[in-house]
């Protein structure tokens, strides 16, 4: 018979419940403290700064880790862990612990100079002041009875110092006993001219047989995380929490982890042996009672090696992980930051953001009219290349659901007069274009957009003498960046008409995901089957991937071949589709009508030219 904990049960009651659980549990109970764990809390006392200041109290998952720190068979330990899991704290803890306890040299090497200091200045030298055991020791034992600075710190038997990972001297100076390296995906690829600053370090201890290294960080891209590639090297340890249903112990992983759609508060674990919904304050019991498990079959002699997500941490909640979650899905930045900082994993954004060009033509289908009665608008978006227009036309209906209907090359140069050559082309195709629904509808084209990279005087002539048409037209100009908006307006174009800057990177990353939905429905992407296999290729000739700049990571979407110039298309057209849609402010249920779309553009259209004039 299972345990069932009321959320709305009295604080009485509720300390009852968390009794009954821990008895429940106590089977799972912890192992008595070590030495090492035994003189940390009693002596480290954590600044008023800290989250939690006073003596040190550690949770269940950072007993191991300061543990294994004291284990004498590790010489290695390796920390992949969440950003909201204590991990800064085990590591300082530890440092302490030599410094009081069995001395000796010792380097801290940071990311960057300035995180370097702000170590020493927020975190070192506040804990120090704050724990009479390291205070009378820190700044005495040196030869002249004293010294202590910002980056060195000396004490009776040893000393520890500071560096970053782009100072190579730092790196290549005197030997160390105590190596301890945090945040190391975030390193400089290499420290200057002499290589990587995580080997370098390391070559510091060789000469003591007693070295202790520490490398800790959340991970960062697949490919290149070095905090990932030492882990695996290791004892792959991870924390396993007791179900306290069945009492089966389970690693908490981020698909056990369910709720409603737009409500973080109602999430909660799944069990995986006996289906148990383990709600938080359950969940907050079991990590005090849960332990660190080795799940790889042959670790490297000397290395143990932790993970953990914040689904383990005290210190985050599990309506804390959903919410989290939710904000950053649509954002592949901001998801590779929840997968790196929140489940402290890997993401190899290349795989999820990559299209098969076979496959999207595999599943093209038959596009003609009448077309679905949910379609609102047609729009017209065209890409200019010096000896061609591209161009799309694309309907799109509630729900974001698309139908690409055909795409078109205008040949000829593109350095012509706007009433010629492939912009003549344009406007007899946008004036002969128009498209009748299943509930008898006739839809022109609602509005367009052409790229002003190319031949911007001539693209904006064209865009002007298209409104002398009263169509409602406007010129645009793809941006890279996550950051930017989906589409904004921007200066004028030649001196003659607004362009419109479009958010590229966002819309491409939505776009892919869309491409690779195979259930119709919200969002879906529809591919006539009229469509060329070049086009399939373009849409899915760009990935999403990582390189470093300046050593830091930046996501962007490199392409495979020359064009992608049907991607472009599709991609300025859920801009305008967009942007139509937040103008027209259609009353709920109804759709929008040409006429709406064409008076809001045209007001839009209106007030940018009197702004630039």
């Amino acid at each position: 018979m299972g345990l069932h904990i009321d959320p709305l049960a009295t604080p009485t009651a509720a300390r009852a419940d968390n009794e009954l659980l821990a008895q429940l549990l106590a089977q799972f109970a912890p192992p008595p403290k070590t030495e090492i764990v035994e003189w940390c809390e009693s002596r480290i006392v954590l600044p008023a700064s800290n989250a939690e200041p006073g003596p040190l109290k550690y949770t269940a998952y950072q007993r191991g880790l300061v543990e294994a720190f004291a284990d004498p068979d590790a010489e290695t330990v390796v920390f992949m862990l969440a950003s909201q899991s204590g991990k800064s704290t085990a590591i300082d803890s530890a440092l302490l612990y030599t410094v009081a306890n069995d001395p000796g040299p010792a380097l801290i090497v940071h990311p960057s100079e300035g995180k370097a200091l702000d170590y020493v200045r927020n975190r070192l030298d506040p804990l120090i002041a704050s724990t009479p055991a390291i205070r009378e020791l820190v700044g005495k034992g040196g030869r002249t009875g004293g010294g202590s600075s910002v980056r060195h710190k000396i004490f009776p038997g040893g000393s520890v110092s500071i560096g970053s990972s782009y100072n190579p001297d730092g790196l290549a100076a005197r030997s160390v006993r105590y190596l301890l390296l945090d945040e190391i995906d975030r390193f400089a690829r290499s420290a200057g001219t002499e290589g990587d600053p995580v080997q370098l370090a390391i070559k510091r201890t060789r000469t003591f047989r007693s070295r202790k290294i520490i490398l800790a960080s959340t991970p960062t891209a697949k490919n290149s995380s070095r905090i990932a590639e030492w882990f695996f090297r290791g004892t792959q340890e991870r924390f396993y929490i007791p179900c306290p249903e069945c009492g089966a112990l389970e690693y908490a992983r981020f698909d056990q982890l369910k709720w409603q759609e737009g409500k973080p508060h109602t999430a909660h674990l799944t069990c995986d042996h006996c289906g148990h919904a383990i709600s938080e304050r359950e969940r907050l019991v079991a990590i005090e009672l849960g332990a660190w498990l080795t799940t790889a079959e042959n670790p490297e002699p000397h290395i143990r090696s932790f993970h953990a997500t914040e689904l383990v941490s005290r210190f985050s909640s599990l309506e804390s992980v959903a919410a989290q979650y939710e904000e950053s899905k649509s954002r592949p930045e901001k998801l590779r930051v929840f997968h790196n900082t929140v489940l402290a994993e890997t993401h190899d954004f290349g795989e999820e953001y990559q299209l098969d060009a076979s496959e999207l033509q595999l599943r093209a289908e038959p596009i003609a009219q009448p077309l679905p009665a949910s379609v609102e608008k047609i729009i017209l978006s065209t890409d200019t290349q010096l000896d061609r227009l591209e161009t799309s036309i694309i309907a799109f209906g509630a729900d974001d659901e698309a139908w690409v209907i055909s795409h078109h090359k205008l040949m000829g140069s593109t350095d012509c007069a706007p009433d010629a050559g492939p912009y003549a082309a344009l406007s007899e195709l946008w004036g002969r274009a128009s498209f009748r629904t299943k509930d008898g509808r006739l839809l022109p084209i609602a509005a367009g957009c052409i790229d002003g990279n190319y031949h911007s005087m001539q693209v904006a002539q064209f865009v002007a003498s298209q409104r002398r048409k009263q169509r409602n037209i406007i010129a645009v100009r793809g941006v890279g960046g996550f950051d930017k908006p989906l589409i904004r307006r921007g200066n004028t174009l030649k001196g003659i008409t607004t362009i419109y800057h479009v958010g590229v990177d966002s819309i491409k990353a939505s776009l892919k995901r869309r491409l690779a939905m195979t259930e119709v429905g919200p969002g879906f992407i529809h591919l006539a089957d009229t469509l060329e296999p070049t086009y399939f290729e373009q849409l899915a000739n760009e990935s999403l991937q990582t390189r470093f700049v300046r050593g830091r990571e930046k996501l962007e979407f490199v392409p495979k071949g020359p064009r992608s110039e049907a991607l472009d298309c599709l991609c300025y057209g859920t801009a305008l589709a967009r942007l139509t849609k937040a103008t027209t402010a259609a009353p709920a249920n109804k759709p929008q009508s040409n006429a709406d779309i064409a008076a809001r553009l045209a007001a839009l259209n209106q007030l940018s030219n009197r702004k630039a004039a």
